[in-house]
């Protein structure tokens, strides 16, 4: 029997791997949104939407407990809970993303929290500071290490450190359950998208491999082009491509290293955003590349605007950052909002 993360390993490439993940937690996460809920409705909402996170988020999955993705799972799960009550709205935005179907019964409410940071309590002092920033605080791995004065590896490992969770089920033997109807049609739902879009990942890697073959072809027939092609992705131009996204931007002179080559970069701005929004923390952007097209996307970090963390590519899709469909798109314009 495949173990959870070889599942989420196969499920790069194949919609039928997660399905299969989801038959294996799908009653216990509805369960444990039931419990808190007491609303069907807003259990099964709260259920896809942790499912739809969790296929989003697929290609982070770091298997820290011995194969099983129940852990991290239901973090994603408690998660929401906490985003949903703090918003006072359902967090969905996953779902809207897959075009996978909600519900709109049922409002947040604070007793959905109750007991719900029991556990936290029982953790070393460093765990339970690295868990409220990351999951009540809602900040960036990268943002908690800087607040912990730790690595951005040592605050994934203590925000995702040991809670109470539902047991995990050890991944041999069978795991498929009878799922109840709701849950079952959801199921059917969560994969028809989730291979829709497996599909439209695809046919985006097809044209930026089209883009590729181009980049090449002109740098042999355009001296100077390879030099250009080869720092695409340097700092500057990702910091041009913060205010050719988005329109608030303008005028702030972004600065950015490199955190991962080609995929993530740490970016400060020398002046302050447009105030049209008041607090800017958890706030998200596309990045528009010198082409004029949204080539991924920027999260900031704080309250002010001025620290973002970004993201090149497929990375800003699965950092919730922007679309799947948006990623690629002809820009007319920096956005307003």
């Amino acid at each position: 029997m495949k173990s959870d993360a070889l599942l989420l390993r196969e499920s790069q490439r194949d919609a039928g791997a997660f399905r299969e993940l989801y038959d294996r937690y799908a009653e216990r996460i509805h369960a444990f949104h039931l419990n808190r809920t007491r609303s069907p409705e807003a259990a099964l909402d709260l259920t896809a939407e942790t499912f739809a996170q969790a296929w989003a988020a697929r290609a982070r999955f770091r298997d820290e407990a011995g194969g099983s993705a129940g852990p991290w799972l239901f973090a994603i799960a408690r998660h929401l809970l906490l985003a949903s009550v703090r918003a006072r709205q359902r967090e969905r935005s996953a779902c809207d993303l897959l075009g996978l179907p909600t519900s709109s019964a049922s409002e947040p409410d604070e007793s959905w929290l109750e007991g719900l940071d029991d556990a936290i309590g029982e953790l070393p002092p460093g765990q339970q500071e690295a868990i409220r920033l990351r999951v009540i605080d809602d900040l960036a791995y990268v943002a908690v290490g800087r607040s912990l004065g730790i690595s951005e590896r040592a605050a994934r490992s203590r925000a995702s450190g040991p809670g109470r969770h539902p047991p995990s089920p050890p991944f041999k033997g069978s795991h498929t359950m009878n799922l109840t109807d709701p849950l079952a049609q959801l199921g059917n739902a969560l994969e028809q998208a989730t291979r829709g879009d497996l599909a439209a990942t695809t046919a985006r890697r097809r044209r930026r491999g089209r883009f590729a073959v181009a980049a090449v072809a002109l740098a042999v027939l355009v001296p100077g082009a390879a030099v250009a092609a080869s720092s695409l992705f340097d700092g500057k131009s990702v910091a041009a491509s913060m205010p050719a996204g988005t329109l608030a931007l303008a005028g702030t002179n972004p600065t950015c290293t490199i955190v991962t080559k080609d995929v993530e970069f740490h970016c400060t701005l020398e002046h302050a955003p447009a105030p049209e929004i008041s607090d800017w923390m958890g706030t998200v952007e596309p990045t528009v590349d010198a082409s004029k097209h949204v080539n991924g996307g920027c999260r900031s970090l704080a309250s002010d605007g001025r620290e973002w963390e970004c993201y090149l590519g497929d990375a800003a899709v699965s950092q919730q950052i922007i679309g799947a469909g948006l990623l690629g798109e002809a820009s007319s314009g920096p956005g307003v909002g």
